[in-house]
């Protein structure tokens, strides 16, 4: 859960990959942006080498940490490189935008 002076945001989802370092809610490298998020991101290895290549910094084998600098480099638009089954929850601290999406399926519930 994250809770700001403008924002509660939260995910409550089994975790299986990187138990030690993937836990939520998951922050870019200066902490302004924020994002929780279900499901599981398919194609996450490939996209982590990419922002990886681009500078980014990701401190966790979770497929969901990519989606912080995911977002910094595509914006909304960033639900276009995602393959899976997903409910996310992006908020934007400076600019005070909060993001949601789910899969096309709409598999993972988002309330």
């Amino acid at each position: 859960m994250h809770l700001d002076d403008y924002m509660a945001i939260g995910a409550r989802r089994l975790g299986i990959r990187d138990l030690k370092n993937g836990q939520q809610p998951y922050f870019n490298e200066r902490k302004d942006i924020v994002v929780v998020f279900n499901g599981e991101i398919y194609n996450d290895t490939q996209l982590r080498s990419w922002l990886e290549l681009r500078g980014h910094c990701i401190d966790s084998d979770s497929d969901g940490s990519i989606l912080p600098n995911l977002y910094e480099e595509r914006g909304a638009d960033l639900f276009e490189d995602l393959d899976g089954m997903f409910a996310i929850a992006i908020w934007d601290i400076k600019k005070k935008i909060l993001l949601l999406g789910v899969d096309l399926v709409g598999i993972k519930p988002l309330y």
